[in-house]
Order: C-alpha cells, then structure tokens, then sequence
C-alpha cells in the first residue's frame, strides 16, 4: 500500500511541475499548441501534447501566445475570445482563433476583461476532478464462479496533460463461491492514456487498497488490481466509456481441499486468491 500511496504522489508533483501550454499561430492560419521547448531569432521548437518535436522557422509564425482564450468586452459593447498577444499601458494585442490581430487602446476596453479561460475548459474538458463509475464480472480462477463489482472513484485528471488519472474509490464485491461473500474494497486508482486528445485511446489501470468483510465469518485483506483496455470519448468532453479485461490479486477467506489416506477434507482457509473478469466504466 505504501507504494501505491508514493507513486500517486510523485504523479502529482510531477503534474504540478509542467509548462505552460502554448499556442502558436503560424502564416497560413493554422495553429498548433504545445510547450516551447527551444526558440531563437531562426526557429521555434515545440513539443505538443502526444509527444512529437515540431520545429518552425520564425518567418513562418505569426505569433506565440499562452493557450488561454480571453472573452474580451470593449465599451462600445463589443464582445470576443481571442488570446493575447501583447498588452501595455496604452495598447492591448490580440489574436483571434481564426488568426486575425486586433488591437485596442486600453481605454476603450472594459476593465473586467480578465475572464479568461483555457482551450482544454471548453465543454468542461479542463475539469480538474473526474467521477468514474464502473462495474465489474468475473470468475475466481480456483473456485468457478460468478463474481460482481461495483466501483466509485472521484480522482484528478489534469496530470501531465490529462495523460494520467488518479483516484480513490470504493464500492461493494459480491462472490458467489460455495459461500456467498460480500466485501467493501477501499482503493487508490492510477490511469495512463497515453492517446488522451484521439476518441478511441488504450489505456492501462492499477488499483491497490484493502477489501473490508462484512460479517466476522468473512476475512478482510490486501488487493491489487491491473485492468488493461480502451477508451471511447463520447458527447461533451471529458465523457468517456471504458472497455477492459482486468486480473486481481487479495488475500480473503477460501475453501482449500486436503487430501489424507486418499481421503478429501476441506477447510476455510485465508489464501491469495485470483479473480479474471470484464469492466465496463463511464468517466464524467
């Protein structure tokens, strides 16, 4: 569990310490975002979000600027988004989506144009915490049976550019083995996509926590879960349906069969047990 709890911690600080995200405007009206990783007077290296270098020569950009749109307001009742460019005491510089430049005094802007938002918040996408709900079936592999979960995780997904997810969950297990159980699991969830921004992307889940009995005939212990599948992005972003195959490892109540004289004995014994199964998920 301690490495669970550390890793989770490192994946945090190391979002933490990210660059800003930037935008660059190139001549003939496209743009790109990513993080300025080299620039001179010649040529502008970029790294974008699903890890490819793009270089620019500097004669080609029309401008580079913080990837937050702001909702400009003029006096004259005038409304748009653009990004900045450039602002002073006396003017203010602003690029439009489309890569048209519009300037203003600043005495003829409104003084409470300081709403500002980023690319990625459109439609929510820039949620910081993210409610996932995901049910489960399986089998455990030394006793047959049909086994469900059902899971709530509420975790922060803006983690080295919404790349990662990390969590905490809980939820019930019922298994229906020669002896029903039911069992309150208590976990931490770690997420890698590494195709966050594509609608179908991979993606590769951990868990990691403890399962809790019910009744004292049921025997608690340690779980560890690995969920390899896909994920599919659906209506308003950040909305996404998961597909996966997962194997869990804990340690519980089970029935062992002995064998003496050629003779079967079975007793309730505590033992690593190992479940195989489907999970379904929605990410809100």
């Amino acid at each position: 569990m301690r490495h669970f709890f550390l890793i989770g911690i490192i994946v945090l600080c190391a979002g933490n310490l990210l660059a800003q995200e930037q935008r660059i405007f190139l001549h003939t009206g496209n743009s790109i975002t990513g993080t300025v990783i080299a620039q001179n007077e010649q040529v502008i290296m970029l790294k974008t979000s699903d890890g490819q270098t793009l270089q620019y020569p500097a004669k080609e950009i029309k401008a580079v600027v913080d990837n937050t749109i702001k909702n400009v307001k003029t006096n004259t009742g005038e409304r748009f988004k653009a990004y900045t460019v450039k602002v002073n005491d006396e003017i203010a510089v602003y690029i439009t989506p489309e890569g048209q430049l519009v300037q203003y005094p600043i005495a003829a802007l409104k003084k409470n144009n300081n709403e500002t938002q980023s690319d990625n918040n459109k439609n929510g996408q820039n949620n910081p915490l993210g409610l996932q709900l995901a049910i489960k079936a399986g089998s455990t592999l030394s006793d047959p049976s049909f086994n469900m979960e059902g899971n709530l995780v509420i975790g922060y997904r803006n983690i080295l550019q919404q790349r990662f997810f990390v969590g905490i969950g809980t939820g019930f297990i019922i298994k229906n083995g020669e002896q029903q159980q039911t069992l309150v699991p208590l976990f931490m969830r770690i997420e890698y996509h590494p195709l966050h921004q594509s609608k179908w992307s991979p993606f590769i889940g951990l868990d990691g926590g403890y399962m809790f009995q019910i009744t004292p005939q049921q025997q608690g212990g340690a779980m560890t879960e690995l969920s390899v599948g896909a994920r599919l992005n659906f209506g308003k972003k950040p909305n996404a349906l998961q597909l996966s195959v997962y194997g869990k490892a804990y340690q519980g109540n089970t029935t062992l069969t002995e064998y003496i004289d050629n003779q079967p004995f079975t007793r309730n014994a505590t033992a690593t047990t190992f479940d195989l199964g489907a999970r379904i998920a929605i990410l809100f």
